[in-house]
């Protein structure tokens, strides 16, 4: 090494630049290697995954859902009014009036009246107790009537419907009678008209549809 140096010494000015650009090139070669080399290859791994990932997955844009594609129709009856009576609840149309009341003996009542052109109607809901108005004792009016008698359900009772027609009188009634924690429910529809009317009897449906038991 000393020897190096002594010979280093020796040399000209210009040699001396060469010699010392060609270590220090021979230096940076060298901790070029090096760091090649002890660089590890997790973190070279992480950084070609950094620079691939944006066109390996490219945003995707999920379609829109079912709800969005198909909106649910409001329901028609949205503006029509509830009532609270003795234990049920009914919805009525916004061209129909209400009156409540109570039944000479015992009971409560409630009127619903509309019209459809120049037809007006009426739905009646009677509530009773079973034992100041047993169940059969109506049964056995509507029978002797003569009309049509069949069963249904009304919210979640088994009930006895009646329809039919005074022809005299040219009276339309549709009467549902059934029995629920003691009490007795009749709900009587009625309207004149020569023949039968459809409209009012779609209307009378739809509203007693809503009844629901509280």
């Amino acid at each position: 090494m000393e020897k190096f140096i002594e010979s280093f010494e020796e040399k000209s000015t210009t040699h001396k630049i060469i010699i010392t650009l060609l270590v220090a090139l021979g230096l940076l070669v060298l901790t070029g290697g090096l760091y090649i080399l002890t660089t590890p290859s997790s973190k070279k791994t992480d950084q070609e995954t950094l620079v691939a990932s944006p066109s390996q997955n490219p945003p995707s844009s999920s379609p829109p859902s079912a709800a969005a594609q198909n909106p649910i129709s409001p329901s028609p009856n949205t503006n029509w009014s509830a009532y609270q009576g003795d234990g049920y609840q009914i919805n009525y149309p916004p061209d129909v009036s209400i009156q409540p009341g109570v039944i000479n003996g015992g009971g409560s009542a409630l009127i619903l009246k509309g019209k459809s052109g120049s037809t007006e109607y009426t739905i009646e809901i009677q509530v009773t107790s079973s034992s100041i108005t047993p169940i059969q004792n109506i049964y056995e009016i509507f029978k002797g009537l003569g009309y049509k008698e069949e069963q249904t359900n009304i919210d979640s009772a088994i009930a006895r419907k009646f329809s039919g027609s005074i022809g005299s009188l040219g009276l339309w009634e549709t009467a549902i009678v059934f029995e629920n924690r003691g009490k007795v429910y009749k709900i009587q529809s009625e309207y004149t008209s020569p023949g039968k009317n459809n409209l009012i009897e779609q209307t009378v449906s739809r509203t007693i549809s809503t009844f629901k038991l509280l």
